[in-house]
């Protein structure tokens, strides 16, 4: 299933974005241009996480 173009004002959210599946979702939509809303039960990973999504798309 193809990923739309994101729009100006529109947010994802991701679930369980800390490792596996979740963490390569938010990649991915980051690197497509999204603004994220980033979730996980381990909060230093999601920390690391959005930093290192940060870092890239600045």
């Amino acid at each position: 299933m193809p990923i739309p173009a994101p729009s100006p004002d529109a947010r994802a959210v991701v679930t369980g974005a800390s490792q596996g599946i979740g963490a390569a979702l938010a990649e991915e939509l980051a690197a497509r241009g999204h603004n994220l809303i980033i979730t996980a039960r381990r909060g230093e990973i999601l920390n690391d996480l959005a930093n290192a999504l940060s870092e890239k798309t600045a």
